[in-house]
């Protein structure tokens, strides 16, 4: 597994850890600006990438999703 996967599946992760009751802001902080990048495009290749997209879909239904970029190490 690449770092950028671990950090896709990391916020896969985050979102349903997140996923409780609805009309919540809800701010995700991601260290890999690729990971952003790859979550916002329209063309999806990874596997992975599309797990995560159908995640924060489902996420967004009631609730505001925010990325946060925080520089990482």
């Amino acid at each position: 597994m690449t770092v950028f996967q671990a950090e896709i599946v990391g916020i896969t992760k985050g979102t349903k850890c997140a996923s409780a009751p609805t009309s919540k802001s809800i701010n995700i902080l991601v260290d890999r600006k690729a990971a952003i990048k790859a979550l916002h495009s329209a063309n999806t290749k990874s596997h992975c990438v599309r797990l995560c997209k159908q995640a924060i879909a489902r996420l967004l239904v009631g609730n505001s999703v925010n990325f946060i970029w925080v520089p990482g190490h």
